[in-house]
């Protein structure tokens, strides 16, 4: 299957005070790079963001603790 007939989506959270434009560079970037896969950011308090990648709510979590 060539990747023009597929997506992927990639499900990001991060914790307040981790987005910022270092990440929003790297974002631009992949977006740039891979332009068929979506990227579904969410923000959550940190707590949350372990208890999403534990129960497969994300795929990706970035945290400060």
């Amino acid at each position: 299957m060539s990747s023009s007939q597929w997506s992927l989506t990639l499900k990001l959270v991060a914790s307040p005070g981790v987005l910022s434009p270092l990440l929003a560079n790297l974002l631009a970037l992949q977006r740039a790079e891979e332009p068929e896969t979506q990227v579904l950011l969410e923000e959550a308090a940190p707590e949350n963001v372990l208890q999403g990648i534990g129960n497969g709510r994300y795929d990706l979590g970035i945290t400060w603790t």
